[in-house]
């Protein structure tokens, strides 16, 4: 019975090397001009410079969570705020999870001036 479950195991295991072995990254093509933008955090490492809820990047938009519901501001929890865990977006030991400003797919984006980096309407997987 040992060795039935042996054999079945390293079956299963060149199986899945084999498998492996011929898979691949797909390409990512869209219109020219556009590819993977980068963002940057504030001086102060606490709150990113390039989240101001002004559309650039055209994730970086107010999620009006609560404001209509109890009264108060628009909350900070767009994608950018949950990325680096700051503004409204913070929970329980998030900060240690959060992964920080991750390069985005979008038009060209002028982190330093933070303008641009529109959504791609078009885009294929090769």
């Amino acid at each position: 019975m040992a060795l039935s479950r042996t054999t079945l195991f390293l079956q299963a295991a060149i199986a899945a090397v084999l498998l492996c072995g011929t898979s691949y990254g797909q390409t990512v093509i869209g219109s020219s001009g556009n590819g993977w933008q980068t963002w940057t955090l504030g001086g102060n490492n606490t709150i990113p410079s390039d989240l101001n809820d002004n559309n650039a990047p055209y994730w970086d938009v107010t999620w009006e969570t609560f404001s209509n519901t109890y009264g108060g501001t628009p909350a900070d929890k767009n994608a950018g705020f949950c990325l680096t865990s700051t503004g409204d977006c913070q929970g329980l030991g998030s900060g240690a999870a959060a992964p920080g400003a991750l390069p985005f797919w979008g038009t060209p984006y002028d982190s330093a001036n933070d303008t641009g980096g529109s959504r791609v309407q078009h885009r294929l997987f090769q």
